[in-house]
């Protein structure tokens, strides 16, 4: 089953040249993701009947074109495959040409919303999602992606209270922020347009992070860790 809606891509979701950021398109990905599970029984306001929380391990996005300030744009969602305890959505927007502006892939587990331990999704609940298991938008598979094994330089922040979500851990888009931070000004100024982003583990309100930049093979990798550093909660690349 494809899930569609349209947004209006506003003020909060440009930059200075008005056109939408990485973070609007990943914004509107989000959303149509969980008012997807929200049609099927699974979303957000069923956590208290259902027990389980979907969980974001693994983002991969490409931006083709991006659309302007004003701009209705067309996002498509879709339930590509589920395995065990894994399950894989894609995602297209379109202008109002039927053009296409940005693909992304992503990979979820199924938590106890209580216990927190991972879950087995059942037939039941993958059947509830018509997974589309012909159609992808990426022909090759997400490659396990490496925290690199040195740093070009490093900063340390404590998390805002804004970064944080409904299951009391830093947002998955707020990582990119974080990231950004850490990024030279003329890379970030490019605005750059793949973005790979892998979850390891949950940050928590007001923790301090170590932030680290690196650039090998023309990605830009950036890691978020504990203030510590033995605890790694992220790793984006981007280029």
């Amino acid at each position: 089953m494809i899930f569609e809606q349209n947004y209006t891509v506003g003020s909060r979701d440009i930059e200075h040249n008005h056109k939408a950021t990485n973070k609007a398109l990943l914004k509107y990905m989000e959303d149509i993701a969980c008012k997807h599970s929200d049609q099927v029984g699974y979303g957000i306001n069923d956590i208290e009947k259902t027990k389980i929380v979907w969980i974001l391990l693994d983002w991969k996005f490409k931006v083709i074109e991006r659309p302007m300030y004003g701009q209705t744009v067309k996002v498509k969602t879709w339930s590509r495959k589920i395995e065990k305890c894994c399950a894989y959505r894609d995602f297209e927007i379109y202008d109002e040409n039927e053009k296409i502006l940005a693909i992304a892939t992503t990979k979820w587990v199924l938590l106890d919303a209580e216990t927190r331990k991972i879950q087995k999704v059942t037939e039941e609940i993958g059947g509830k999602y018509e997974s589309e298991t012909e159609k992808h938008v990426f022909e090759e598979e997400q490659e396990k992606i490496h925290e690199p094994q040195s740093e070009e330089s490093s900063l340390e922040l404590k998390v805002r209270k804004t970064d944080i979500d409904i299951n009391n851990h830093v947002n998955n888009l707020n990582y990119l922020d974080l990231a950004y931070e850490i990024l030279p000004l003329k890379v970030y100024e490019q605005n750059l347009k793949n973005i790979r982003i892998t979850y390891k583990n949950q940050t928590k309100p007001e923790e301090i992070v170590k932030i680290s930049y690196t650039k090998q093979n023309d990605k830009h990798i950036i890691t978020i860790k504990s203030q510590d550093s033995l605890r790694l909660h992220a790793i984006i690349e981007l280029w």
